[in-house]
């Protein structure tokens, strides 16, 4: 009887091992849930078949029962941290949003819009990817719109910071769909911060960063909404969006991470 349970015992640890090592570092709290629950269900074979068995230890507080009660007990405690550390990341999430939908109202009552305006709050992490299209395509960008982008561009690298917003301020308009439109969102702010229009510039930034949260415009795009902010008089509200563009993107350009520290100077931040 006693090799019955050595070998039962044997195979739940073999296959917990086997399973641990089958769990990758970078393992998602999902995992982590999936993870526990399998080794919860092998706990329950096990019981079952050492009840089968008709296997009983003598003292209760060293039996294989008792032990695997013990166990059983730590993974359900588990599984339950896991569960309020899901839920504590998502109210960090739905927290972030609602700042960053605050800073847009904020705007909207400096450029005086209504304040009753309704406002969608981006979460941290930004919003759920699209799906993509049938086989995986990407969006592919007409040589129009290329075209109509790149002439923007140029025109602001040289200096014509007025075509250069027209240009950009059409292209929005004609390219509601388009690929390149977080980047022209994000050229039309800048030609409007050059042009000394902040509040424009502040809610172009803003919507540029909404357009694409993750994509490679994100870090100036953000970096832009906190120097308007400044501008505009509204440290607090500076000083939370540098600290929130540190925290997304911890790895910035060597040039915009330097000026992210002299706009916190500027802005008096802690």
């Amino acid at each position: 009887m006693r090799g019955v349970l050595t070998a039962l015992v044997t195979s739940l640890f073999l296959s917990h091992g086997a399973a641990a090592q089958g769990l990758p570092p970078e393992a998602t709290l999902e995992d982590i849930r999936l993870y526990l629950k399998e080794i919860d269900t092998q706990l329950e074979t096990l019981r079952a078949q050492l009840l089968a068995t008709g296997v009983r230890a003598p003292t209760p507080q060293g039996s294989a029962q008792t032990r695997f009660d013990r166990l059983k007990a730590e993974i359900e405690d588990l599984t339950a941290r896991v569960e309020r550390l899901e839920g504590w990341i998502r109210n960090i999430a739905e927290d972030g949003g609602r700042r960053y939908a605050d800073v847009e109202f904020r705007l909207s009552e400096l450029e005086g819009n209504p304040a009753s305006t309704e406002i969608k709050p981006v979460p941290l992490g930004g919003e759920e990817p699209a799906t993509p299209p049938e086989g995986g395509e990407k969006p592919v960008t007409a040589l129009s719109e290329q075209g109509d982008f790149d002439a923007a561009q140029a025109l602001l690298k040289d200096g014509k910071t007025q075509e250069a917003e027209a240009a950009f301020r059409r292209f929005v308009a004609d390219n509601p769909g388009s690929p390149l439109l977080p980047a022209a969102t994000l050229g039309l702010a800048e030609a409007q911060m050059a042009l000394g229009r902040t509040r424009e510039a502040a809610k172009n930034y803003l919507g540029a960063f909404n357009l694409a949260p993750q994509g490679a415009e994100a870090p100036q795009a953000l970096f832009g909404v906190g120097r308007a902010l400044r501008l505009l008089g509204q440290l607090s509200e500076a000083c939370l969006t540098f600290d929130e563009l540190e925290r997304r993107f911890p790895e910035l350009a060597p040039d915009l991470a330097a000026s992210v520290v002299e706009e916190r100077r500027s802005a008096g931040c802690s």
